[in-house]
């Protein structure tokens, strides 16, 4: 009889768990999850020619900085090989996009 009475309150307990877990809302309604599977925060670095420069300017000073702000066009194909082949180059008459 006592093995019996501890297979009823695992099988209690077994329930009000995965009741619990049916009840619970998915992720992204859930107020108390707030990251899933990222990367810490870490700090940027530019690197700079000489120790000099790196204390007199901004990152923006730094002759190996480049700044990505702008404006960008993008070019959306159902398939791969239905891309622009030479978007990159400097001639390239991306006005249809």
């Amino acid at each position: 009889m006592k093995y019996a009475a501890t297979g009823i309150a695992r099988l209690t307990l077994a329930l009000a768990v995965s009741g619990a877990n049916a009840s619970a809302p998915p992720d992204w309604e859930n107020e108390q999850v707030i990251q899933i599977n990222r990367e810490l925060a870490r700090a940027t670095f530019v690197p700079f020619s000489t120790p000099e420069a790196a204390r007199e300017g901004p990152d923006a000073a730094s002759d190996r900085y480049l700044c990505l702000d702008g404006d960008w066009k993008f070019h959306y194909v159902k398939h791969p090989e239905e891309r622009p082949v030479d978007f990159y180059r400097e001639n390239y008459d991306a006005a249809g996009w």
